[in-house]
């Protein structure tokens, strides 16, 4: 594992950047799906859940347990992208 200059500043910035917003235009792209069919029947589409989700807890869980907090934010930014990219795709 790579060293790098450590601040403050640098960390709130990289987790606003990178989780942060992520997470807000995911949570903004489900509520506004959400609103937009209150009033619609939702079908069963047999969708699965996408692979950078499948075995998220346990892959963050293992990292973790294994003092590798950049493995650990890494899949979970890279699972927030996955869905976001794949609200965009689909367009529900």
């Amino acid at each position: 594992m790579a060293d790098t200059d450590f601040t403050t500043d640098r960390l709130l910035s990289r987790a606003n950047a990178d989780l942060a917003n992520g997470i807000g235009n995911a949570v903004n792209r489900i509520t506004s799906l959400v609103h937009q069919q209150r009033q619609a029947i939702v079908l069963n589409t047999g969708a699965e859940p996408l692979p950078e989700t499948d075995s998220l807890a346990t892959a963050v869980a293992t990292a973790l347990a294994g003092f590798d907090r950049r493995t650990a934010t890494t899949l979970i930014t890279n699972a927030i992208d996955a869905l976001n990219r794949d609200i965009v795709a689909t367009a529900p």
